[in-house]
């Protein structure tokens, strides 16, 4: 297995990569089955998709943490 480190050094020397935002993990998902190489997850469209909150630091890391991982 390669790890994760030398992968992102690849990727970053191949070309530019498209990295779409997603608001929680089945967005992610999708993201993943179009061919995306990466995605990140938005801490504001998490406040307001998962929780209906603004952004403004209600959310605790371990809360983040844990959609992350769904």
């Amino acid at each position: 297995m390669i790890p994760p480190g030398t992968r992102l050094r690849r990727a970053l020397t191949d070309r530019p990569i498209m990295i779409p935002g997603a608001f929680n993990a089945l967005t992610a998902k999708l993201a993943e089955r179009l061919g995306f190489a990466a995605v990140y997850l938005s801490g504001g469209a998490l406040s307001a998709g998962w929780a209906g909150l603004p952004d403004i630091g209600l959310l605790t890391q371990t809360e983040f943490a844990e959609q992350a991982a769904v």
